[in-house]
């Protein structure tokens, strides 16, 4: 629970690699007198990987300690003392471990990683140290952990293990030895060459015996048996950290060399190690330093002498008043007051000796960081640090069922959530900070002093997420759509990290979510590179069979046969908002064994039904429920999402030459959309069942329907009617109502989605700043896949989208409902798209559509189309 991750900002290419060091303060790291080392100024710096490293063995081992194991949970730290006659003008290295490193020279963190991969696409990261290093001695330092059994499913790993590799030995021509610095027993050895310091036998490594975990499982108690995999946390020994161990002055004379375990080894020669290298596909993560909001409660027991002592009248930097009633209160345990001004500007807070103390910190949103606590004193003092998204009510009746409702309020609720631990020493200046990332709104931390008291000197965190810029912006004469647009932002940006992600249960990518948070992106941001990972990703994590994994990187394989469709249904929306034929046409093989699994499991009832594995359609689907309580074991939505994706593809398949193939496919989904048809329609209803038992009615069914043309149009106006309004129909959750927008643009009533906000306007009623899982009691208060109206906004009520693959041209044609006004404009590759609307007394629309000079397009107005030419169009029109 020591140090801090950092920001950076890399752009990476096989042959070159723009890095952006965003260089921070040291968190961990003090000064003799306590106090943190000052943040160097960020250092910008464009550097090449040398060829030889995409395609030969390196001369970097992959090293251990030589007590490491399999598969446990281990921390250490690794040093390499060197010196140099000058500070040369670039000391290129190239990093990367097993299961994480923090990167560190001469005192000063550096860089951290690896981004989340499998095994066989592991990553390694490219730092220029020219900016950290001195003339004469110098040290690199990494602390290299893995959870082991405890890792987070997300996490593939095989042992704990570390490599850094020099990108040349002779640049710049200055001579270098390695060895004898700061205490370091790797001696003096010069032989190694120019500048190299890699990884070898010459290394020192130590085991962090501080760290043991605190391990939440799946379906855990303490989370009210949610599924939490998300993986361990810190419990933290103070007394048996080495303090200043990244810093030269250091001595680790009594550390052991390191064993060495193999070459490093990038895609193509024979690898004998379970590593293959490839360059980080993604940008690194943005830090911005932020402070808590509000202490929301506050709480403390200490003896009654204690309080009787007035020793609560000054508390360093706040003077509290003893008067009787804040004396009464704090003898029952019921109120701390911490020091005026905190925890929004720095302060100082004191919990006496012998006291039992807790304080909840209020951050105001839900928040991916990495919090910071400043530790003095207090020996032997004990501090759990707890992580939650909100509190929760628990009903009277039944301790067991809890309820969210406003977030903004503490009182009477229950926190609930993981935490880290952390023991202290009695030094001074310990600065703490999680080995990974922790999610929240609110943090509460309990203290329990023994014979000292123990002095929390500060508080703060820094916000991570993946550094996409948002160049999107959509404004109407309603101000509620401006207040969903910014929460969708929100929600997103939390859940963009090293790759797509659910923050605070499980921090997996799943293919369903990811589709959605690819669609937002594109219409959002100008880099696509976290989504061409995502889509890599999920080919990678295909079984023999062909369908994807549900959710990958996962080292636990899942599969969800229906979110193998997802994924081509992503690779179907790259192909129209990007411009990259190869990538796209590389998974076009793998693409089509996907669909014949399917044509290869259609049932004697000519349908889909009862799939293997985690068979998931919506969270409020109940597909067991109806299978149970029906002889036909066929489900209308599983099929018609089969025949809708199979519709789909079928422009990208003929345009990359495989017609022959998907005429087949659309042969085969047509019998199914018949069968559907033939067996499930009610024509006493006037809607489709979920089987052919007709005992279930769904809008899942119903919203597939109208998406895979089952139904006329004047028919899926009447149907959908239904689906909202008629609420005998088994529900949609956020995730599936998605497809009911699209849907809903598909059957020209584009415009109703705006009346369809209400779960996103009792979600901002009920102080949620990012959008959830579900519409009520959500697991999880951050979820990606409920963001969609910010991209519907743009995508359906300004009318943007894509009118030919790779977005060359452009259709625009906008639903406005009632509205009066629209604003909107979005990035596209070739510049940025704008499109205002402005309806005047009389009816007379001023409209204004902005696209990029080197684009074309058309303009949709009540059925009347227009020609849209790169520049600005503008059209009055009733």
């Amino acid at each position: 629970m020591v140090d801090l991750e950092e920001s950076f900002d890399m752009r990476t290419h096989m042959l070159v690699i723009s890095l952006l060091l965003l260089v921070r303060i040291a968190v961990g790291q003090t000064t003799a007198s306590g106090q943190p080392i000052a943040p160097r100024e960020p250092v910008a710096l464009g550097q090449p990987i040398a060829p030889r490293l995409l395609s030969r063995k390196w001369e970097a081992q992959w090293i251990a300690s030589p007590a490491a194991r399999l598969k446990a949970y281990e921390v250490y730290h690794f040093r390499r003392s060197f010196r140099l006659a000058a500070v040369p003008a670039t000391f290129v290295v190239h990093v990367s471990a097993d299961a994480r490193y923090k990167l560190f020279v001469n005192g000063t963190l550096v860089g951290l990683g690896p981004a989340r991969s499998d095994l066989a696409h592991w990553n390694f990261d490219s730092y220029d140290l020219a900016p950290y290093l001195q003339p004469g001695d110098n040290l690199v330092a990494a602390l290299v952990w893995n959870q082991g059994e405890w890792n987070g499913l997300a996490q593939h790993s095989f042992r704990t293990a570390f490599i850094l590799q020099c990108d040349s030995g002779a640049a710049g021509g200055q001579r270098g030895s390695a060895g004898g610095a700061g205490g370091s027993g790797g001696g003096g050895d010069s032989a190694v060459g120019d500048w190299m310091i890699n990884t070898d036998e010459r290394w020192k490594v130590m085991k962090d015996e501080a760290y043991s975990p605190v391990v939440f499982k799946p379906s855990d108690p303490r989370l009210y048996w949610q599924y939490y995999v998300a993986g361990a946390l810190d419990s933290l020994q103070a007394s048996a950290y080495p303090w200043g161990w990244e810093r030269l002055a250091f001595s680790d004379a009594h550390w052991d060399f390191a064993r060495v375990l193999g070459n490093g080894t990038p895609e193509g020669p024979e690898n004998g190690t379970m590593w293959t290298l490839y360059p980080r596909p993604v940008d690194y993560l943005e830090r911005t330093t932020q402070r808590f909001v509000a202490v929301r409660e506050s709480k403390i027991f200490a003896p009654p002498e204690l309080l009787d002592s007035g020793a609560f009248a000054v508390m360093d930097t706040g003077v509290v008043k003893t008067d009787s009633t804040v004396l009464k209160a704090m003898k029952q345990g019921l109120w701390w007051i911490p020091p005026k001004g905190f925890p929004g500007k720095p302060a100082v807070v004191t919990v006496p000796a012998h006291s039992h103390a807790s304080m909840l910190l209020d951050a105001q949103y839900e928040t991916t960081a990495y919090p910071r606590f400043a530790f003095s004193g207090g020996k032997g003092a004990t501090v759990r640090i707890g992580y939650a998204e909100t509190l929760l009510d628990i009903e009277k009746d039944n301790p067991y069922k809890w309820h969210k409702t406003d977030r903004n309020v503490v009182d009477g609720k229950k926190f609930v959530g993981v935490y880290d631990v952390f023991v202290a020493d009695g030094g001074e200046g310990r600065v703490c900070v999680p080995l990974w990332m922790r999610v929240f709104r609110y943090v509460r931390i309990e203290v329990v002093t023994g014979d000292e008291p123990l002095r929390l000197d500060d508080i703060s965190y820094d916000l991570v997420q993946y550094p996409f810029s948002n160049e999107a912006a959509f404004t109407t004469n309603d101000s509620l759509h401006q207040q969903i647009f910014d929460v969708c932002l929100r929600t997103i940006r939390r859940a963009s990290q090293e790759t797509y992600i659910d923050p605070y249960f499980e921090q997996m990518q799943y293919i369903g979510d990811t589709r959605v948070q690819a669609l937002y992106a594109y219409y959002h941001f100008r880099d696509d590179r976290l989504t061409r990972n995502a889509i890599r990703q999920f080919d990678w994590s295909r079984s023999p069979e062909g369908l994807t994994m549900s959710r990958y990187p996962s080292a636990l394989p899942q599969y969800t046969p229906l979110y193998a469709l997802c994924w081509m249904l992503m690779i179907k929306d790259y192909w129209m908002l990007r411009h990259d034929e190869t990538f796209v046409r590389s998974f076009v093989p793998a693409m089509l064994n996907v669909l014949q699994w399917y044509a290869d499991h259609i049932n004697a009832e000519g349908m889909l039904g009862d799939l293997p594995a985690l068979d998931f359609l919506d969270s409020y689907y109940p597909r067991d429920k109806i299978l149970h309580a029906s002889k036909s074991k066929s489900l209308t939505p599983y099929s018609l999402f089969y025949v809708y994706t199979v519709e789909q593809l079928a422009p990208l398949f003929r345009h990359f030459g495989k017609g022959y193939e998907i005429d087949e496919q659309l042969v085969v989904a047509q019998r199914v959309r018949d069968s559907v048809m033939r067996t499930c329609y009610d024509p006493t209803r006037g809607l489709i069942s979920d089987n052919p038992d007709k005992k279930f009615f769904s809008k899942h069914a119903n919203v597939m329907a109208v998406l895979t043309g089952c139904l006329s149009p004047a028919e899926e106006k009447t149907v959908l009617h239904k689906v909202l309004t008629d609420i005998s129909l088994l529900p949609l959750a956020l995730y599936f109502e998605f497809y009911e927008f699209a849907a809903l643009k598909k059957a020209g009533m584009g415009a109703t989605i705006l009346d369809e906000l209400g779960d996103w306007k009792n979600m901002l009623d009920l102080h949620l700043r990012t959008f959830t899982e579900v519409q009520k009691d959500p697991r999880s208060d951050c979820h990606s896949w409920s963001a969609y109206p910010a991209y519907y906004f743009l995508n359906t009520i300004a009318g943007i989208e894509p009118a030919s693959p790779g977005f060359t041209t452009v259709r625009v044609e906008p639903n406005l409902g009632q509205l009066t006004s629209v604003s909107a404009k979005m990035p596209h590759p070739e510049g940025m798209i704008t499109a205002d609307y402005k309806k005047a007394a009389d009816g007379l629309w001023s409209i204004r559509i902005g696209l990029p000079v080197a684009v074309n397009g058309s303009f949709v107005w009540k059925g009347k189309t227009y020609v849209l030419k790169g520049g600005t169009n503008s059209f009055s029109l009733r």
